[in-house]
C-alpha cells in the first residue's frame, strides 16, 4: 500500500479544507465578535495587529521544528492540538489583554498549519510523480475560504 494509505488526496484536501473554512469565517467575523466583547475600533486594530506579528514570529520556528526532528506530522497534530485549546480560550474571554492573548496564542499554534501541510503536499506529490497535483491543490485551496465567509454571512442574515 501507498505510504499516505488509500486516498491520500483525499485525506489532504479534507485536512485543508478544515483549515480554510474556518479561517474564512473567523477572517469575516473576528473583528465584530471583538467589538462585541467590548474592544474598541483601535483596540481591535492592535489585536489584529498583534496577532498577525505573532504568527510571523511563530511561523518558521514550526518549520524548524518539523525539520529538526522530521516529524512533520507529529508537529501538524501538535499544532492542531493546540490551535484548538487556545481556541477555547475565546469562549470566556473579555478585556484586551486576555483577548489579545487568547488571539496570539491561536494564531500562533495555527501558523503551523499551512506551511507544514504543504510541506506534507509535496512530499506526497513527489513520492506519486505528481507534482502538478499539488500546483493544483495550492490554486484549489487558495479560494476555499471565501465561499465559507460567503456562506457564513448568508446564513447570519438569514438568507
Amino acid at each position: 500500500m501507498h505510504p499516505g494509505g488509500r486516498y491520500p488526496g483525499l485525506r489532504v484536501a479534507a485536512f485543508l479544507a478544515a483549515i480554510f473554512i474556518p479561517a474564512g469565517i473567523t477572517t469575516a467575523f473576528l473583528p465584530l465578535w471583538l467589538a462585541d466583547r467590548g474592544l474598541s475600533a483601535a483596540g481591535i486594530g492592535q489585536v489584529l495587529v498583534i496577532s498577525t506579528f505573532g504568527r510571523l514570529l511563530a511561523t518558521p520556528g514550526w518549520g524548524r521544528l518539523a525539520d529538526r526532528f522530521g516529524g512533520r506530522r507529529a508537529v501538524l497534530a501538535a499544532a492542531a492540538a493546540l490551535a484548538m485549546l487556545a481556541s477555547l480560550a475565546f469562549l470566556p474571554a473579555q478585556g484586551f489583554a486576555v483577548l489579545l492573548l487568547a488571539t496570539v496564542a491561536q494564531g500562533a499554534s495555527a501558523s503551523a498549519l499551512m506551511p507544514v501541510a504543504d510541506a506534507l503536499t509535496l512530499a506526497l506529490a513527489q513520492t506519486r510523480g505528481r507534482l502538478d497535483a499539488a500546483a493544483e491543490e495550492q490554486a484549489i485551496k487558495s479560494l476555499r475560504h471565501l465561499p465559507a465567509a460567503v456562506s457564513a454571512v448568508l446564513a447570519l442574515e438569514g438568507r
